[in-house]
């Protein structure tokens, strides 16, 4: 049970984690466009459009696994009593 809670946890986290990356991978490709735009050195293509749909998502889908795990703590105290 304790692993199976660790488990959840760390998937949850991990999706947080997951979806930090993915952002601030988009922000930073937006940053380096338009540092490049301002020094006018490379051909200027098309600005890098930032993803906001799949983070929010997985940080939205996280908190499950997270509450789950939370839960089963709860329960298993409760049961102990």
């Amino acid at each position: 049970m304790i692993f199976l809670k660790y488990l959840l946890l760390l998937g949850g986290a991990g999706m947080i984690t997951a979806a930090i990356a993915l952002l601030s991978h988009d922000l930073f490709l937006l940053a380096r466009h338009k540092q490049r735009e301002a020094a006018g050195t490379a051909p200027i293509a098309e600005a890098p459009e930032v993803r906001w749909r799949a983070p929010l998502a997985l940080a939205l889908l996280a908190w499950g696994p997270i509450l789950l795990a939370l839960t089963l703590i709860a329960v298993r105290n409760r049961v102990k009593r």
